[in-house]
């Protein structure tokens, strides 16, 4: 039985006896040693055909795999600028609702609050408040010291967004 390799196939062909023409065979000795030659041969091209497709296939590149579905939605970055302090809740609102809609864009709530944070307008009331923990954020990062809960927790974030911003009647109220 002749065998080729294929990669990780084996193909195996099998035993064909070919009766050995003797000299003055006749004509229905050597019509039938034609017809074993000729399955040979159809067995080994398409071995090769086989051979050939599994090496043309392990050639091609590896597709990469499709992105996580995301939903099609075109949201507006929440932005907290210049508005009046009771804006401040409605932009902690404006950013839950982005990562509800967009989970995967914030693998946790560090990422997110990053990501919250370069939200705020540098003409905002809360610029210096936002450089303030993005330069803590750097420099705890650089020297390898912990963050903050308010860097780590959206909550604490959140809170201590809301306690700085938000009018402190409407907090008393709430």
């Amino acid at each position: 039985m002749g065998i080729f390799l294929g990669l990780l196939n084996v193909i195996a062909l099998p035993q064909i006896p070919v009766p050995p023409l003797a000299q003055g065979a006749a004509q229905a000795a050597i019509d039938a040693q034609i017809q074993h030659l000729d399955l040979y041969q159809a067995i080994i091209v398409n071995g090769q055909i086989v051979i050939q497709n599994l090496t043309h296939n392990a050639l091609q590149p590896q597709a990469a795999a499709p992105p996580p579905h995301r939903p099609m939605l075109k949201l507006h970055k929440p932005d907290f600028d210049r508005a009046p302090r009771e804006k401040a809740q409605v932009y902690i609102t404006a950013c839950q609702t982005y990562w509800t809609l967009c989970p995967t864009d914030f693998p946790n709530d560090k990422v997110f609050i990053a990501w919250a944070l370069a939200c705020i307008s540098d003409e905002s009331k809360a610029v210096s408040w936002k450089a303030h923990w993005l330069t803590l954020r750097t420099n705890n990062t650089n020297a390898g010291n912990p963050q903050p809960a308010t860097l780590l927790d959206w909550d604490t974030f959140a809170w201590e967004f809301l306690g700085k911003f938000m009018d402190p009647s409407k907090t008393q109220r709430m």
